[in-house]
């Protein structure tokens, strides 16, 4: 199984609902997900990028090369709130929630260009592969 597909598998047990649901959900037919799940087989950029806009707690760039964590989390003021005791004074407690705003808005840029960067890799590849079969066709 290619590790694209094994992370995505990953993802899809993380969430406890079925693959099928998970096909229905982003508008692919049945077996979709759940063939490749089960032998392997390579998911086209198509349903990647369906996938990847229904959920969008998935780090793209983490489904693709495994590096960073699998879950984007969406909410950083639960942590935040978790974090902070009262070894803080308000006053710092308010400079590091600005911090921590600011470079929210930073990585949401970053994040929009590893979107796009993803989707050409991920346009790269299925260009590849199609390229390996002609290869293996002319060769017979």
């Amino acid at each position: 199984m290619g590790k694209i597909v094994q992370r995505l598998k990953k993802y899809v047990d993380h969430l406890k609902i079925s693959t099928r649901q998970i096909e229905t959900s982003i508008g692919v037919s049945n077996g979709t997900l759940a063939k490749p799940f089960l032998n392997g087989k390579a998911i086209t950029t198509d349903t990647l990028e369906k996938f990847v806009a229904k959920f969008p707690d998935l780090n793209p760039v983490w489904l693709i090369t495994g590096e960073g964590n699998m879950i984007i989390n969406k909410n950083p003021n639960i942590e935040l709130k978790e974090t902070f005791t009262n070894e803080f004074s308000d006053g710092q407690k308010e400079y590091l929630k600005q911090l921590v705003e600011e470079l929210l808005i930073k990585s949401n840029t970053h994040y929009k260009q590893d979107l796009l960067d993803t989707k050409r890799i991920l346009e790269l590849e299925d260009m590849v592969e199609k390229l390996k079969q002609k290869v293996i066709n002319i060769n017979g």
